[in-house]
């Protein structure tokens, strides 16, 4: 029985049966060809009252807004399977920000990919960054050759 979120803060369901790849161990998303370019997108917050389900959802927002994907993504599977599939969590990456926090969130984002894979949901990869450091672990566990999303969200702020 779980006692505090530091006793299960890995969400360990969500990578059941993941290989884990790299230093850091994050989780590579399944090599599947069942993504498509999104006819549309939609953010994660406004997926509950769209009535258009023809496109991908995204989590391109603050984090505020989707943590709660990240500690339940169970409880968001039957929603996100009524889209076209889903952008992998955007989580922040900032420059000057421990590694260790930079690649969680690198985890979190393929971790939460591999799970939505898993129940059937079409999943293209979200790549972030914050500098030439966080390359080194930014692209680990996405298939080659296969679609990914790239966002300039929160990263316009100077020319760094």
């Amino acid at each position: 029985m779980r006692k505090t979120i530091l006793d299960d803060g890995s969400y360990p369901y969500l990578t059941k049966g993941a290989e884990l790849v790299g230093e850091p161990g994050i989780p590579a998303l399944l090599d599947i060809d069942n993504t498509q370019v999104p006819k549309g997108l939609v953010p994660f917050e406004k997926a509950k009252r769209t009535s258009n389900k023809r496109q991908y959802v995204h989590f391109y927002m603050h984090d505020k807004y989707f943590a709660r994907v990240l500690t339940a993504t169970d409880k968001y599977v039957d929603l996100l399977k009524e889209f076209d599939g889903v952008i992998t969590p955007d989580c922040t990456m900032l420059v000057g920000q421990a590694p260790c926090i930079q690649q969680t969130n690198t985890y979190f984002n393929r971790a939460v990919g591999f799970y939505l894979q898993k129940q059937g949901i079409p999943v293209i990869a979200n790549i972030r960054w914050s500098d030439e450091e966080s390359f080194k672990y930014c692209f680990l566990g996405v298939p080659k050759n296969g679609i990914v999303s790239i966002s300039t969200h929160g990263c316009l702020r100077s020319k760094l």
